[in-house]
């Protein structure tokens, strides 16, 4: 855990900081004294590794259905600029980010069809509307799905996450 934390905090600083705009791989320690490597790519998206703990994240990372253990709503458009991944060795983490001109409730509708276990809230205040959608698995890992569209007529943003922790293999 410590390591993705170490990671999660490199990645922050590298794409809030100076954007680089070209290729560029460098070593770096972590507080922990590991060793490490960070990878920013011209499109954008960085690759942090330390030892069993790797993340992706911006440009053109690709998170798929199967990271995200939760279907993509069909013709949304994928924002992988947004999404990343995380693992190692006790941590699986991910999250993408789709945007979809449908209105909310039938993107709501194909989520309580599909996440069977999942638990929905709806909050709506000054003509915002969320929907919070949330499901814990039998083996400890969670999947969340957010919906959420500023005024009526505007695209639906949908934010998919999935974390799961284990013991030490």
């Amino acid at each position: 855990m410590k390591s993705l934390t170490s990671l999660a905090l490199i990645l922050t600083l590298l794409l809030v900081g100076c954007g680089n705009p070209a290729s560029n791989k460098q070593t770096v320690t972590l507080e922990d004294g590991t060793k490490g490597s960070v990878e920013t790519q011209s499109d954008g998206s960085v690759k942090i590794e330390s030892g069993d703990a790797k993340m992706e994240a911006g440009g053109n990372i690709t998170v798929t259905e199967a990271d995200i253990h939760a279907p993509f709503y069909p013709g949304a458009d994928y924002k992988s600029e947004r999404s990343f991944k995380m693992s190692s060795d006790t941590e699986s983490n991910a999250m993408a980010v789709l945007m979809s001109t449908d209105p909310i409730d039938k993107i709501e509708g194909f989520y309580k069809e599909k996440m069977k276990g999942m638990k929905f809230d709806k909050i709506e205040f000054e003509g915002q509307v969320t929907i919070l959608g949330v499901q814990e698995n039998e083996d400890g890992s969670k999947v969340a799905i957010t919906l959420m569209q500023k005024k009526a007529g505007e695209p639906v943003e949908i934010n998919m996450a999935y974390g799961n922790t284990s013991e030490k293999k």
